[in-house]
């Protein structure tokens, strides 16, 4: 079991990741860049998992944050994208690179599990868990 924690700004999205992870990891949600900051500086998380595409968050900036801080320089970050769209996946290598180069473990974009509503939730849990446990980066980029 591991703890997980999940920046997310939209509460409607966080469906997927629930779904996927519990009841087999502690998962927890947070809403903004400070909150993170918050939780990793108070407890220790496994893995930090945040959406890239935030509208009142700057993930780049919390990743360079996060980076630079010895209290939670170590904590793995696994970002994802979850837009569905023909453009997002033009927009997604452009953003994977971003996310890696400020500090990311990998990416993961969505579009990988799901079709439409339909995601392919026990396929998302282990390439988390491969990201966790095993230390397989390459699984979700």
């Amino acid at each position: 079991m591991a703890d997980i924690l999940i920046l997310q700004e939209e509460v409607l999205q966080d469906k997927v990741l629930s779904k996927s992870l519990l009841p087999d990891h502690n998962i927890e949600f947070v809403r903004s860049n400070d909150a993170v900051v918050r939780r990793l500086r108070w407890r220790k998380y496994d893995l930090l998992i945040a959406r890239v595409h935030l509208r009142y968050n700057n993930l780049f900036e919390l990743l360079i944050k996060l980076k630079a801080d010895p209290r939670t320089a170590s904590v793995p970050v696994l970002c994802f994208c979850g837009i569905r769209t023909r453009m997002a996946n033009v927009a997604n290598e452009a953003v994977r690179e971003a996310t890696l180069a400020c500090g990311a473990k990998c990416f993961l974009s969505l579009e990988q599990f799901c079709v439409n509503e339909h995601c392919d939730l026990a396929r998302l849990k282990s390439a988390i868990e491969a990201v966790i446990f095993d230390g397989n980066w390459k699984v979700a980029t």
